[in-house]
């Protein structure tokens, strides 16, 4: 920095000095570029709008599955008291698949009928079949047999208590049958052939005794003891499943 004096001072005044600076430089000014993390508005309303999608689809799947559940709820309740041996519901989609087994024509119809007055707002298909009468009298013998099989005390032919309720059901089904019923007992594969087949045939015979006491006539019941020739499991550790009492309408295959 350079100082002089002032040359313009007049007299009698003291001169005074100036300072000169020198001129500054101009540095030129950097700029720096700062890079954030953030989304841009295009990435934003992208993500915004795929989950809006996706929650649109679970939703709409949701309500599909409680449509679904509602529709069989309806029809299988309508079809409760119907004259269906049986009966199975099937919802796809907008329609509904009716699997089942009447006794006549006329009462498939009936529950027919009854399914398309609660699907109004879509189609019924029928899978329904009409049993023949004798196939409709096993399939009733069939069902009391195994839910309440008959049973008998060790080693002998007197029934046990629990046995007297499924026999009166199964008289009273094979009193409606106007075919005639096989009654046949069977024993396990444990002790002697012989007295097995004895065994078997004292069975049968308390059997049919009480299907007659109970109002089934005497020339509807062939009465057989088949012992231990005709096991459902062989060997020794299924004697209680083999130890049975079978109901078989004649003109029915096995």
């Amino acid at each position: 920095m350079a100082a002089r004096k002032c040359p313009c001072a007049a007299p009698g005044v003291t001169p005074f000095t100036i300072r000169e600076h020198a001129p500054r430089h101009n540095v030129p000014m950097q700029t720096f570029a700062v890079q954030t993390s953030g989304f841009s508005r295009f990435e934003l309303f992208t993500a915004a709008a795929a989950i809006w999608l996706g929650l649109g689809f679970v939703s709409l799947f949701l309500e599909a599955e409680h449509i679904v559940a509602d529709v069989h709820g309806r029809v299988s309740k309508a079809l409760e008291d119907s004259p269906l041996l049986w009966f199975a519901v099937e919802v796809d989609g907008r329609e509904v698949v009716l699997h089942g087994a009447a006794a006549t024509d006329a009462d498939a119809a009936q529950a027919l009928a009854r399914a398309r007055q609660e699907q109004a707002a879509g189609s019924v298909l029928s899978r329904l079949v009409t049993l023949p009468a004798a196939s409709r009298c096993q399939q009733q013998l069939d069902v009391f047999s195994r839910d309440n099989p008959v049973r008998f005390k060790a080693g002998s032919e007197e029934l046990e208590e629990g046995s007297f309720e499924a026999l009166e059901r199964v008289a009273l089904s094979i009193r409606h049958c106007s075919h005639r019923v096989e009654v046949a007992a069977h024993t396990g594969q444990r002790g002697d052939i012989t007295i097995n087949q004895q065994l078997s045939a004292r069975r049968a015979d308390t059997v049919a005794r009480y299907l007659v006491r109970s109002g089934v006539a005497v020339h509807q019941i062939l009465v057989v003891g088949y012992g231990e020739t005709q096991p459902l499991i062989a060997g020794e550790i299924s004697e209680q499943t083999n130890e049975r009492v079978t109901f078989r309408v004649a003109g029915v295959s096995v």
